[in-house]
């Protein structure tokens, strides 16, 4: 044996990261989609870890999260900045941008304890995502959802930030979403099957349909389709539970994770008003 010059530094602080309560990839590999509304959470060997002065950052993949030149502690164009624990167990929750000014890209995660004064990298990987930054389930937009598993939902989706376009009327072929266990991982066929089944929607394609006057959007069907119920109906094929949402075009080729989450549930799926003289 001869030596190759190359170290590996195994570490247990940084072991996973979970987006929107999802961790594909047993959450060494996920996305972060770059909107609002975002819940970022890590965990170490032990468990549920992030403790009020602990900070991440992503940087590009070639870089070098112990040199401040190449992991800044202000946002860029490609780095995210330190962003520094506020609350305890999560990276990030809340309504702003953390991710504003950062590129589409696959990046590395840094990561600072409270304790320590540098930056170790953890050989996680995100990529930040723009192909799809929200679900609209019966009116309501989010990357965190809740669907009622009841006849006549609606849901609405976007391959681009804020649906602020008008689609051709034509729609690529390889169009598709999916809905599957947050554990799983999009990219393989087992976990994300083409047909639907008790933890895995099927695959869905959309139609495209009029939102208002001036713009348009991708259904996933239109509201009450035979298609749609047999997904998310009481009988429907999907159970009720806690799930990630992937996506495919023809740009992506393969299905990839989003970030975006959905619950579906069936504690209140309607709501009757009662006239009052």
């Amino acid at each position: 044996l001869t030596g190759t010059g190359l170290s590996i530094h195994l570490q247990d602080n940084f072991t996973s990261l979970e987006v929107n309560g999802a961790m594909p990839n047993r959450g060494l590999r996920v996305a972060i989609p770059l909107t609002r509304g975002l819940s970022l959470r890590f965990y170490s060997a032990m468990g549920l870890a992030g403790q009020v002065g602990d900070a991440m950052s992503l940087i590009p993949v070639f870089q070098n999260c112990g040199v401040q030149s190449e992991n800044p502690q202000n946002q860029t164009a490609s780095a995210s900045g330190w962003i520094s624990l506020v609350q305890t167990n999560y990276i990030y929750n809340g309504f702003g941008l953390p991710f504003e000014k950062q590129m589409t890209g696959v990046y590395q995660v840094c990561f600072r304890p409270q304790r320590s004064n540098s930056f170790m990298t953890t050989g996680i990987i995100v990529t930040l995502q723009r192909l799809m930054t929200f679900i609209d389930v019966n009116g309501i937009r989010g990357a965190q959802q809740t669907i009622p598993k009841v006849q006549g939902n609606s849901l609405l989706m976007c391959p681009e930030r804020y649906c602020d376009f008008n689609p051709t009327s034509s729609i690529d072929p390889l169009l598709s979403i999916s809905f599957i266990a947050p554990t799983f991982s999009c990219e393989n066929g087992e976990h994300n099957p083409s047909q639907a089944g008790p933890l895995s929607s099927g695959y869905l394609n959309p139609v495209i349909v009029n939102t208002s006057s001036t713009s348009k959007a991708w259904s996933l069907l239109s509201p009450g389709t035979t298609n749609l119920d047999a997904v998310f109906a009481e009988a429907g094929a999907l159970g009720v539970g806690f799930y990630q949402i992937c996506y495919r075009d023809s740009f992506t080729g393969d299905f990839v994770t989003t970030g975006l989450t959905a619950q579906v549930q069936n504690d209140l799926v309607g709501l009757a008003v009662t006239r009052v003289q």
